[in-house]
This record gives C-alpha cells, sequence and structure tokens, in this order.
C-alpha cells in the first residue's frame, strides 16, 4: 500500500466458502478496479476455505502486477 492514500476497505463477515467463492470474487474484482490501494479486512470472518484463499491470492499478485 501506498503511503499518503486511503484504501478501500472491504469489510468481510460470516463465511468465505466455495458456495460464496463467485460472489467474492466480483466483490473485490470490483474492489480492485476503483482503488489502487484496497484492505481487505477478515476480522469478522468465522470460517475460510481454500478457494476464497486463492481468490485473495490472486487479487494480491494482480494488484502487484
Amino acid at each position: 500500500m501506498q503511503s499518503g492514500q486511503t484504501p478501500k476497505i472491504v469489510n468481510l463477515c460470516g463465511s468465505l466458502t466455495v458456495d460464496r467463492a463467485a460472489a467474492f470474487k466480483e466483490e473485490i474484482s470490483a474492489a480492485l478496479e476503483g482503488s489502487e490501494n484496497v484492505l481487505i479486512s477478515l476480522s469478522l470472518v468465522e470460517e475460510i476455505d481454500l478457494s476464497c484463499l486463492q481468490i485473495i491470492y490472486t487479487a494480491n499478485a494482480k494488484a502487484k502486477a
């Protein structure tokens, strides 16, 4: 994250599992399109599976590219 720029914060909660993966991917993609800095808050996430972790990993890699 670049200093001096306020990030767009994406607050997530509940379960992030394969049944929510498509919607989660769209939400993260929209956030990345609208801002150079995005902060994903997982503090209220109760459960996360590999599919959603892969979405976060891919989004991070695309943001750095």
